[in-house]
């Protein structure tokens, strides 16, 4: 596994709410947020994971979108699903320039380099906090 390419989500919120728990369990099967299969042009909803970027490998920032970056230790958010312009997002973040460089998250349906996560579960006193972990495969 090539940790390297990670990006982790310390503490992670999900979000919508009222539909999270419900587009969560969807995703971790394998389906789309609204729980249909995955297809290129899918727009009907997203899933957001928003939490402290950290990773496994060395880089210190990556490009989330339309030139913008993020640094290790700063809130962001990751997203999967789809809506208009932005279609078939497995992993992504902001805009739609969908690009792989700088360490880019961005992973769409039909691409040849998707990513996989896993999200690890914690509990503190009545809360779930989550982590996102994300790797290059």
């Amino acid at each position: 596994m090539n940790t390297e390419n990670s990006w982790i989500l310390k503490t992670v919120l999900l979000s919508p709410e009222g539909t999270k728990e419900k587009y969560a369990m969807n995703i971790f099967n394998g389906l789309t947020p609204t729980g249909t299969n995955w297809f290129v042009n899918y727009t009907d909803g997203y899933l957001y994971f928003t939490g402290t970027l950290q990773t496994y490998g060395s880089f210190s920032s990556i490009l989330i979108g339309c030139s913008y970056y993020i640094y290790l230790g700063n809130v962001t958010f990751f997203r999967t699903g789809g809506a208009f312009m932005h279609t078939g997002e497995y992993i992504h973040s902001v805009c739609n320039d969908y690009s792989t460089n700088n360490n880019s998250i961005t992973s769409r349906v039909g691409w040849t380099n998707s990513r996989v996560f896993w999200a690890a579960f914690k509990f503190y006193f009545d809360c779930m906090f989550y982590d996102l972990i994300t790797l290059s495969v």
